[in-house]
């Protein structure tokens, strides 16, 4: 009876894991702060989901997120974001210059970019081992030692 105790213990754990980290990437994908919102997946549980899929997409940030990583650039005339390899601006029409020298931008731009994935990735592979060494530690101390 303990070891199926210990079993529904270890999955409900699991699916916290998992719902923290939709929680985030929800959040993010939004624009959305997300260690913000995995801590409110942290308190409130997988109910967290609904709140981050119903919360509201910041442009702002967004904006200033593709501003940063080099994918987009603002129209002079009209100040709208545009790709960074446009010639023309897709709102106002107006002709925008240094498409050439737009394109060594748009190639750091894809470098930065890469390497926040790259990094990003590499700390969820991180978070991820991390959490599962505590999960199978604590499980073990929890039920596996008592029985010794």
């Amino acid at each position: 009876m303990e070891f199926i105790i210990a079993l529904l213990v270890f999955q409900y754990i699991g699916v916290v894991i998992l719902s923290i980290n939709v929680v985030g990437i929800l959040a993010q994908r939004k624009g959305q702060n997300f260690g913000g919102w995995t801590f409110c997946c942290f308190l409130f549980g997988p109910l967290a989901i609904l709140g981050a899929w119903a919360s509201p997409v910041n442009r702002q940030a967004l904006e200033e997120r593709e501003l940063h990583t080099g994918k987009a650039k603002r129209c002079p005339a009209c100040q709208e974001l545009v790709r960074v390899r446009a010639t023309l601006c897709k709102h106002c029409g107006t002709a925008l210059e240094g498409a050439p020298d737009a394109l060594a931008k748009e190639k750091l731009g894809e470098d930065r970019a890469a390497a926040q994935v790259r990094y990003d990735k590499s700390t969820q592979k991180v978070l991820w081992w991390f959490l599962g060494a505590i999960g199978v530690v604590l499980f073990l101390i929890l039920f596996v030692r008592p029985h010794l």
